[in-house]
């Protein structure tokens, strides 16, 4: 699904201003590093796995990485179209 998005947002050609231009690329990038990040651990034999001392559930390092990154780029796009 995730590549199917990326594939639609590179092949349709959305007409924008220039202020909104940025946008558009920044979600992209947000979809992309998501998408990558997924294919790490898809095809990573030993996906990086913590196991969390209170919960003694696994916690993947490699989601904690991204979701620090995403989350702070996501809400600068919102905070900005706002």
């Amino acid at each position: 699904m995730q590549v199917g998005s990326i594939i639609m947002d590179l092949l349709t050609r959305k007409h924008l201003s220039a202020s909104q231009f940025w946008v558009v690329k920044a979600i992209f990038f947000v979809k992309l590093i998501a998408t990558c990040t997924n294919a790490a651990l898809l095809l990573s034999p030993f996906p990086p796995f913590e196991m969390d001392l209170m919960t003694k559930r696994p916690n993947c390092m490699l989601r904690w990485c991204e979701w620090t990154v995403l989350a702070f780029m996501m809400t600068f796009i919102v905070e900005s179209i706002d």
